[in-house]
């Protein structure tokens, strides 16, 4: 998630970095920042929890290429807490060091 921007800047790239990181894209929460794709039963889903008041965002069984399969949440609070949740992630010896980036970082990169 890119927060307070428009996909319009220079968040083309597939591939992530090392987070926190001063280059743009900058005010990043990122569950699993890797090239994902849905194929078959997967999807992403946004809302807010009805009992803890959370904005949730979930990507459940996406394909990630070079890492297998992974479902993964971001949870953003009111009072400013972030939670990143991995539920599952399907690796193969194959793939081994094709890795995501997990992280956040606020608008000025750090």
């Amino acid at each position: 998630l890119v927060l307070g921007h428009t996909l319009a800047m220079s968040c083309t790239e597939p591939s992530s970095q090392v987070l926190p990181h001063l280059d743009e894209p900058n005010s990043v929460v990122a569950a699993w920042w890797a090239d994902l794709a849905c194929a078959g039963k997967c999807g992403i889903y946004a809302g807010t929890h009805a009992e803890t008041g959370a904005f949730v965002v979930t990507w459940r069984s996406m394909d990630c290429w070079g890492c297998g399969r992974v479902t993964a949440q971001a949870q953003l609070w009111a009072n400013g807490r972030v939670e990143i949740v991995v539920t599952e992630f399907s690796d193969s010896p194959d793939r081994r060091g094709a890795m995501p980036m997990v992280g956040i970082e606020n608008d000025r990169g750090i």
